[in-house]
Parts: C-alpha cells; sequence; structure tokens
C-alpha cells in the first residue's frame, strides 16, 4: 500500500511540475509582442475554431454552468481539506493538494494559451485617422453635425418607452445576434477571426452581475459570448458587439470597445447605429472646444431629440440603483487586468489629449495634441462616409 501510494504521489508530483513548466515557458513567451501575434492567429484561433461552431449552437452559456461546477468544486475541495486536516491523514490531504494542483494549473495553462496571449497581440485593425489633428472649424464643424443628424434620425426611427423614457428594444437577441454577425463579416482584417459566434443571455446570476455592473463576459477556452440580458436596451447591441469582439482575438476592453462601437456605427440598422452613438456621441464634442467653434456647436446640441437626453438619464439612473457591488467588481477586474500587464479599468475611458494656450487678452485657445481612439475612428468613419 505504502509504495502504491508513493507510486501514486510521484507520478502526481511530476505531473505538476511538467504543468508548471509548461505554464511558466508560456508566460516567457508572451513577453514577446511577435510570438503573441502568431500564436494567437495559429494556437488561440484554432483552438476557437474547434470549440465556438459546437458551443454556438447549445442554447444557454456554458461559461454560466462553468462557473457553477467551480464554484461546487471549491466547495467540494474544501470540505476533503477540513476532513484530512481533522483526521491528521498527511497521505490523504497530499494527494488532495496534487490533483488540486493539477486542475487549477492545467486551467491556468489553457486560459494563458488562449486569452492569456492574445491580450500582447499587435493593435487591434480597425479603420482609424492617423493625420494631424483637424483644425479646419468648418470640417470639424460639418463632422459633429453629421453624426448629431445621425443620432436624432436613429431616434426617429425607434420607439421609446412614455413611462421610464427608455429606448424600445426592436429585436430579440437571436436577431440581433444574426445582423451583428453579418455586420462582422464586412470586416476585411485577417486580425479577426472569421467564423462569429452568438452571443448568449446569462440567467441564473444576472441579477447579481447586475450588481456587479457586469453587462457580459467572454469566455475564450470555450469560444463563447454571454450577455447580461438585463443590461439597458440602449447597451445591448454595443454589449453584444463588444463580447463577440472577444471571441474574435480581441481581449484588451478599449480595443473591443473601438471594434464594438465600429460595428455599431458603420451599420445601417438605425438600432446599432444609436447603441454606437449612445457610446461615442460624447467623444465627438471635444471637437468644438479644440476648434473654437462652441457656440456653433451649442446651437446644434440644443437640437438633440428630447428623447435621447431621457433615454440617457435613465440608464446613468439605472446603473445608480444598481451599484451595490461594483466597486468589489472594479477591484477584482483591476487585479486580473493587471495580472495580464494592462493598465486598470481607467483606461476603458476614452480619453483626449488636449493642449491649453494663453493668449495675450487673456483668453484660452484649447488644440488637439492627440486624438482618442473613438474620435479616431469617428473621423476615419465619417471620411469614408464622405467618400462615397
Amino acid at each position: 500500500m505504502n509504495s502504491v501510494y508513493k507510486k501514486r504521489f510521484w507520478r502526481s508530483l511530476i505531473i505538476l511540475g511538467s504543468l508548471i513548466t509548461l505554464l511558466g515557458i508560456l508566460l516567457l513567451l508572451r513577453l514577446s509582442t511577435d510570438i503573441c501575434e502568431w500564436w494567437s492567429r495559429t494556437v488561440s484561433r484554432g483552438f476557437y475554431y474547434v470549440f465556438a461552431p459546437i458551443t454556438k449552437y447549445i442554447p444557454f452559456s456554458l461559461t454560466e454552468m462553468f462557473i457553477i461546477v467551480a464554484i461546487l468544486g471549491i466547495g467540494t475541495w474544501l470540505f476533503f481539506v477540513i476532513r484530512h486536516l481533522h483526521r491528521l491523514s498527511f497521505r490523504g490531504s497530499s494527494h488532495l493538494w496534487l490533483k488540486s494542483g493539477i486542475i487549477i494549473v492545467s486551467f491556468l495553462l489553457t486560459y494563458v494559451g488562449t486569452a492569456g496571449m492574445e491580450y500582447n497581440r499587435y493593435p487591434v485593425d480597425i479603420p482609424q485617422y492617423e493625420g494631424e489633428p483637424i483644425e479646419d472649424g468648418q470640417v470639424l464643424y460639418d463632422m459633429i453635425k453629421y453624426y448629431h443628424d445621425e443620432y436624432n434620425a436613429c431616434a426617429t426611427v425607434l420607439g421609446f418607452n412614455e413611462e421610464t423614457g427608455e429606448v424600445n428594444r426592436p429585436y430579440t437577441i437571436d436577431q440581433l445576434n444574426r445582423i451583428i454577425s453579418n455586420e462582422y463579416a464586412k470586416l476585411e482584417s485577417d486580425y479577426f477571426t472569421k467564423f462569429t459566434t452568438n452571443s448568449k443571455p446569462m440567467y441564473l446570476f444576472n441579477w447579481l452581475y447586475r450588481e456587479f455592473q457586469i453587462t457580459g463576459y467572454s469566455f475564450a477556452p470555450l469560444g463563447e459570448a454571454s450577455i447580461n440580458n438585463l443590461c439597458t436596451n440602449s447597451e445591448l447591441p454595443f454589449t453584444i458587439a463588444h463580447e463577440i469582439a472577444h471571441s474574435k482575438g480581441v481581449m484588451k476592453e478599449d480595443e473591443a470597445n473601438l471594434v464594438a462601437a465600429y460595428i455599431c456605427l458603420n451599420s445601417s440598422d438605425a438600432y446599432l447605429k444609436y447603441s454606437g452613438l449612445c457610446r461615442t456621441y460624447s467623444s465627438v464634442l471635444p471637437f468644438a472646444k479644440a476648434s473654437n467653434i462652441e457656440g456653433a456647436v451649442l446651437e446644434i446640441t440644443k437640437t438633440l431629440d428630447p428623447r435621447i437626453s431621457e433615454d440617457r438619464h435613465y440608464t446613468y439612473s439605472y446603473w445608480e440603483e444598481h451599484d451595490f457591488l461594483s466597486k468589489a467588481s472594479n477591484f477584482f477586474n483591476n487585479i486580473y487586468l493587471e495580472i495580464f500587464g494592462n493598465e486598470n479599468t481607467d483606461y476603458y475611458i476614452d480619453h483626449t489629449q488636449t493642449i491649453v494656450i494663453d493668449n495675450d487678452d487673456g483668453t484660452k485657445t484649447y488644440r488637439i495634441s492627440l486624438y482618442s481612439p473613438y474620435q479616431k475612428m469617428c473621423i476615419a468613419l465619417y471620411q469614408k462616409m464622405q467618400s462615397k
């Protein structure tokens, strides 16, 4: 019996040591952006092509099932740890720790080998303006007015809830999946995987995710995108596009936001475009201050459909009401991001770099020194629309 125990012990120890070594090698490899890009286009993408076509057609979120299994597994593990400690069983506890280590390191190896490597890819390939900051006030005015008019046009087509002011949702989740999948098919870059999965509503813990202010997540090992169906209607298309972007190889949050904004704004569908404008409209308006056309743009903003403002207020109030666990969510999300070498959640915000010039008459002149990602994308998309 003692001989059998020793064989099992050393076999488990060798397996665990081998897995830890492989994980260490993988973590060293991910320090190279070139290797991560190659790995993402080959190994990670191959993994996705195996599992995503299967998980796409399973009607419920496997990730939610995985979370439940993980919670039950942790509970079971704690039970056996306490039992072995109570019995002072060295053999039982050591074997349990080795088995647990093998399971945990295997999971980490799988996750780093999929999502982890994709965090250090080349910048996402989405059309962006790369020229010098535009100083022509008329050009900037026309661009602001274009997006303003598009916003109003979408609101005119869509309906709004008379009691809450929230925009109505004209499609089911399945219909949105099909529409957004068609939009992704328009992307010509091979940066993204060709196969597009479906997003799946989360039903079991959606109320809890809402208090964490989690609107969705993507689980790379399963090639699955899940969305919280309790998020507001104005956010839903953007959230689906965002989570699908993760599944297509875009792991960084700011880049997934950029892809989702492009997918929505580039669409001819009013609901998708409305969702994209809800996210990007506030990034377009700073063009006015930086080109000293604030007065003219202020007159434009006064004509914004009041239903848009009511919907924006509803969304703000909704998340203010469901804010119980948001700080905890932000704390753990920051830890997760920093583990994979990214900045904290502050970089989710679309930042513009400006310079202030003090004039001789005491006034100030603002100039944009570096456009934000949303602004670069909006300029490129506007120029594309104008060239048609």
